[in-house]
Order: structure tokens, then sequence, then C-alpha cells
């Protein structure tokens, strides 16, 4: 009974942030995912453990956060490999 007294309130709570979002002409999402998924990410960013993340999600584990992760790590990774490529064109000064 409680877990659909949540699921009804969420649901009211993101038709509402739908209205909000066509009333002001938002065009990116904006949904309780959508808040979630942005916070995880930016905490990501910030270097938080994705141990913490996953409890302040609520996951059942960190596996399950990951899976939102995973496309952000390859971003680092990106980032990384042009450092290394700048330092090593650079003759091993980074610039």
């Amino acid at each position: 009974a409680a877990y659909r007294e949540y699921q009804s309130a969420l649901r009211g709570f993101n038709r509402r942030l739908s209205t909000l979002k066509q009333s002001i002409g938002m065009k990116s999402a904006l949904s309780t995912y959508a808040a979630r998924h942005t916070w995880a990410t930016m905490a990501y960013h910030c270097e938080i453990h994705p141990g913490i993340i996953s409890e302040a999600m609520g996951h059942s584990s960190i596996a399950v956060t990951e899976t939102y992760l995973k496309p952000f790590s390859n971003k680092k990774i990106d980032e990384a490999n042009r450092i290394v490529i700048s330092f090593v064109k650079s003759g091993g000064y980074l610039v």
C-alpha cells in the first residue's frame, strides 16, 4: 500500500513538473528522474565515490549506480587520454 501511494505521488509530481516545463517553454527533460540523474552525474564529476552515490540514490547495489555512471567514466578516460597525448607532444611538459 505504501509503495502504491509513493508511485501515485511521484506520478502526480512528475505531471506537475511537466506542466511547469511546458509553461516556461523548457526544452530539456524535467522530472524527478532527471533531477536524480543530474545529481548523481554531478556527484560523480565531483569525484564522490560511487558507493556514496549509490547509497544516496537508494540503489540496491553499486552495480545499479554504475550503469548510470558508465557513459561518464568514458568521458573521463577521453580527457585523461587528451592530457597524456598533450604531455607526450609537449616533450614531457604539462601544458
